[in-house]
């Protein structure tokens, strides 16, 4: 594709958005547009990608692209930042991970009467799913590739590539630098935030403040969006284990199939300590197999030693997992609620915990003494209680667990 025909083609896709979608447009004009030159390059991004500041071009896609999909790969990309997928991702398979993004973005562009090109990945089983669910499934159906992590979308390795392969062929997302920093992700999710707020004052003001009902839907969604508690719980976990694929401990949970796959071997920080509050109340079976299944996941990709303990006013069971092992719940109790025993037998019998995950309603006066290791409070119940009770909570990450 000579340069003419290249710039005509992007300033015309940008021109239709200026007037079609302006809500897109501004977004799109914060990112670093960069063609790529270099055959490596090109064959490392043969779509586009980005990182949350550039737009990485591979002129012999847009070149492939009608007038109307490059438009939607334009919003596909703007919409990958604005869902912070580049701060999310976390130790997840980059080729999986961005095939889940591509099913929600797709579902969303395609109330907005654009032309996606052939080969795109839409399904409507994912309405209203999250990213991180969508990936669950995807590792569940088998449709994402092995376990690992591989950028060139062969779905091998360890999980920690940046990516980007693309196989939606809508656009592709890229780590940003320092996403596995909190405090950097914390910046850069703020900065998108502004970005949309920007975006969305600027769409409001166009529009005479009359914005389709899709479009207004979408805003609300990405301002100040509810915290999925699938995007808080791995990226804790993940930040509070080091570990690496050995084949001397393979994974148990495959081998009954004659499939060896190797195991997850602990290589510095990695064990886990999961409390369930097998108190009186009666949390809803489905919310406890997500959290459960989550739990699973990030066990699979990242932790070496997993502790279940089962406690009421006091601690009433212990399992402990390896990596590989199935988490099954064996739940004992049924009393009052109190934590000070739970976290005095953590100090006292698990000198090697890294982080702690307490699944709880929060209905307690007494939280005993803080772990000296990080801990989040997996909170289930209604947003008007989790509301009410999350406040009390005097050290701690508390995260409310919906379905």
């Amino acid at each position: 594709m000579t340069p003419t025909a290249y710039n005509t083609k992007m300033s015309k896709a940008k021109a239709s958005l200026i007037i079609g979608q302006p809500f897109f447009a501004n977004l799109l004009m914060h990112l670093r547009e960069e063609k790529l030159e270099d055959d490596l390059m090109k064959m490392l991004y043969p779509t586009m990608a980005t990182d949350g500041e550039r737009l990485l071009v591979n002129p012999d896609f847009v070149d492939e692209l009608t007038d109307q999909e490059l438009v939607f790969v334009l919003c596909h990309e703007v919409m990958h930042n604005a869902m912070e997928h580049h701060i999310r991702r976390g130790a997840r398979c980059p080729d999986r991970w961005n095939r889940a993004a591509d099913y929600v973005i797709n579902l969303d562009l395609s109330k907005f009467n654009m032309t996606m090109p052939k080969g795109g990945l839409l399904d409507p089983q994912y309405d209203g799913m999250s990213t991180e669910q969508v990936y669950n499934l995807l590792e569940d159906e088998g449709k994402g590739g092995g376990g690992g992590g591989a950028s060139d979308g062969s779905g091998e390795g360890n999980g920690k590539g940046k990516g980007c392969a693309d196989p939606g062929r809508c656009g592709g997302i890229i780590d940003a630098t320092g996403s596995h920093d909190k405090g950097e992700i914390e910046r850069l999710s703020q900065e998108q935030q502004t970005r949309l707020q920007q975006a969305a004052s600027v769409t409001r003001a166009k529009a005479g403040g009359d914005i389709p009902e899709h479009l207004q839907m979408l805003i609300d969604q990405l301002v100040k969006p509810k915290v999925d508690w699938r995007a808080v719980l791995r990226p804790f976990i993940d930040s509070n284990v080091s570990t690496d694929s050995t084949w001397s401990r393979p994974n148990r949970r495959h081998i009954h199939n004659g499939i060896y796959l190797p195991g997850m071997e602990n290589t510095g920080l990695g064990h886990i300590v999961a409390v369930f509050d097998t108190s009186g109340s009666v949390c809803d079976p489905k919310i406890v197999a997500g959290f459960v299944s989550e739990l699973q996941a990030a066990f699979d990709e990242n932790v070496g030693d997993l502790t279940v303990i089962y406690a009421d006013t006091r601690v009433r069971g212990v399992e402990e997992f390896s990596s590989g092992d199935e988490i099954v719940l064996n739940p004992v109790g049924g009393g009052g609620t109190a934590f000070s025993d739970t976290f005095r037998f953590i100090a006292e019998n698990i000198l090697d915990a890294t982080c702690v995950i307490y699944f709880t309603d929060l209905y307690v006066s007494d939280f005993g003494e803080a772990s000296a290791c990080p801990c989040m409070w997996a909170v289930w119940g209604s947003d008007a209680e989790f509301e009410r009770n999350s406040p009390n909570v005097p050290f701690g990450i508390p995260v409310h667990i919906t379905e």
